[in-house]
């Protein structure tokens, strides 16, 4: 069915135009994040905010260990000349990640009780372990991944999607109308949806190119691109591991400075707005790396890079200032009254996400530009800053406050991190406020009717009214002008 559905979307594209490739890997992910919206309201009801809280905190052990278990080596997959070299840190990452899983399932075992009391999730100490498995298929899954992108192998990421999602949610289901739910069926599906999903397209890349792993991998390759890219452990470890905890920080501190409940609606509101990132901004990331790689050897970046900031101020500024717009009062309609709470977080959280939606993609400028010592400084400060916003929030037992701050502080570091890249590509800021004129004005006029709307405390009546013909302006301006069918002007690359 994925198969067919992408030829179907694709057969008008011209081959390996970025567009193509961007639509190739969104069938996948479309299907996964439509089956995750359907399934959201269902599974609400299923578990309770404590359950997707002591959940949330589990993803936020696995991805910030994640981030240090192959020693940010698979980064460098994409951008090294050689295939034999590209292999030979295959081997290196997944060799590394391996022994570090161990050396991490010995630790959790020896102390869960000291971890699981100092996250507030004692009665759930004896399922720690799983942080281990889900560390090393993280890993798994990120290398294979990178591989993937290197030979142009989309369709293999679009299908692994597919898989993904069908069996996480899937599992979730079944456990929680059949087996009672509980955060073990969350855990465990979670573990097998992952597993299957890169196991397959571990299968398929040993199967293809088996003759060249067979050849080129041994271990003084690999000790000799460990010392080639040393760079990348000593940089983006440190940096990736800040910018992953400030993703994932927040839900260790507010299980720890306030309840699961609190950490259970914090992490709906973000599993609900990473949607258009994992939907769209994923797949944009993907294909747009080997592209700014390719240009830069060209001097071509400026351009390539003007032209992809601007595509994604016009894919997401204005439809995330409305759906933040709206969300608060169909929270609870949707899922539940018991997740009203949810909803209001959304308002704070999607301003910071709107702009990691536009930042994210562009972020791999950095490490085309060999700027990873700047990428370090600017997380290190992210951290700090949202760290200081719970912790506010925590002194006056304020959690609405925390998430503020957090939303507002987080916006604010990826504006900067969008004018770091404009700076370093020698883009124009004039260019770019004048190509993105109207998304700015309607995002700005959407902000100030927020503030009318809880001022006057107006109903979900009023927020429909008034989004609409925004909306209607948008959508109009922006396919008259074909702007989101362009793809960055990479149609003919």
């Amino acid at each position: 069915m994925i198969n067919k559905l992408r030829t179907i979307l694709t057969s008008k594209l011209p081959p390996g135009s970025f567009i193509r490739n961007v639509v190739t890997l969104m069938t996948g992910t479309t299907f996964a994040q439509a089956l995750g919206i359907i399934a959201a309201p269902l599974l609400t009801r299923l578990y309770t905010p404590e359950d997707f809280g002591v959940y949330g905190i589990y993803m936020a052990l696995v991805g910030a260990l994640a981030i240090c278990a192959g020693g940010a080596y698979e980064q460098a997959i994409v951008i090294t000349d050689q295939d034999d070299d590209a292999l030979n840190i295959m081997a290196l990452t997944l060799l590394i990640s391996l022994i570090y899983s161990l050396i991490l399932l010995f630790l959790f075992n020896i102390f869960r009780y000291q971890i699981s009391t100092i996250l507030n999730v004692l009665n759930y100490k004896n399922w720690l372990w799983l942080v281990a498995i889900g560390v090393f298929i993280t890993v798994l899954f990120q290398t294979v991944t990178y591989w993937s992108i290197r030979i142009g192998q989309f369709p293999r990421l679009a299908v692994r999607q597919f898989t993904q999602s069908t069996l996480t949610i899937g599992t979730q289901l079944y456990s929680g109308y059949s087996l009672s739910g509980g955060l073990l069926g969350l855990f465990l599906s979670s573990l097998l949806g992952q597993l299957v999903a890169t196991g397959l397209i571990l299968m398929k890349m040993i199967k293809e190119d088996l003759a060249l792993l067979y050849k080129h991998i041994k271990i003084t390759n690999m000790w000799r691109v460990a010392r080639r890219y040393k760079r990348f452990p000593l940089y983006l470890v440190p940096a990736g591991l800040l910018n992953n905890l400030a993703s994932t920080l927040p839900l260790l501190l507010l299980g720890y400075w306030f309840n699961p409940h609190t950490v259970g609606f914090f992490a709906l509101s973000s599993r609900i707005l990473v949607i258009p990132t994992q939907l769209i901004g994923n797949s944009i990331s993907q294909v747009f790396y080997p592209k700014a790689n390719a240009a830069y050897l060209t001097d071509k970046l400026t351009e390539i890079t003007l032209n992809m900031l601007v595509y994604l101020v016009r894919l997401g500024l204005v439809p995330f200032m409305l759906f933040i717009f709206v969300v608060p009062e169909l929270f609870g309609l949707i899922f539940g009254s018991e997740w009203d709470v949810a909803g209001k977080y959304c308002v704070w959280l999607g301003i910071f996400a709107c702009f990691r939606f536009i930042s994210s993609p562009l972020s791999s400028i950095f490490v085309i530009l060999g700027k990873q010592n700047i990428t370090l400084i600017f997380d290190l400060c992210s951290l700090s800053l949202r760290i200081l916003s719970i912790y506010i929030g925590n002194l006056l037992n304020n959690d609405m406050l925390a998430i503020m701050l957090y939303g507002l502080t987080g916006a604010i570091m990826y504006l900067l991190a969008i004018y770091l890249v404009i700076i370093f590509s020698n883009i124009s800021l004039k260019d770019v406020f004048c190509l993105t004129k109207l998304e700015i004005q309607l995002a700005v006029l959407v902000l100030l009717l927020l503030f009318v709307k809880d001022a006057l405390s107006c109903s979900c009546t009023f927020s429909i009214v008034v989004s609409i013909p925004i909306g209607l302006i948008y959508i109009f301006y922006e396919t008259s002008k074909h702007n989101l069918l362009k793809g960055g002007s990479y149609g003919k690359d």
